[in-house]
């Protein structure tokens, strides 16, 4: 099968998901997304990204569209 022969269906459009299509679209390979939620809007949570996470959105190029939205703490304490 050729590599343009194939395509991927997603389950879920969060971060994990959506981070897939844009990865696997770029590699030439068609995708669909699907979500269960109709709800496209803020629902009041946050979302704490890792320095993983951060640098992975960042090798997509994506990292630059969603700072103007983030919070970056300057510190973290566990108890």
């Amino acid at each position: 099968m050729a590599k343009r022969d194939r395509r991927v269906l997603i389950a879920g459009g969060g971060i994990g998901g959506l981070a897939a299509a844009i990865a696997l679209g770029r590699g030439g390979i068609e995708t669909s997304v699907l979500e269960r939620s109709s709800f496209t809007e803020e629902t009041g949570a946050g979302i704490q990204l890792g320095p993983n996470a951060t640098r992975a959105l960042a090798t997509l190029g994506i990292l630059e569209a969603i700072e103007p939205f983030a919070f970056m703490p300057e510190a973290i304490c566990i108890h």
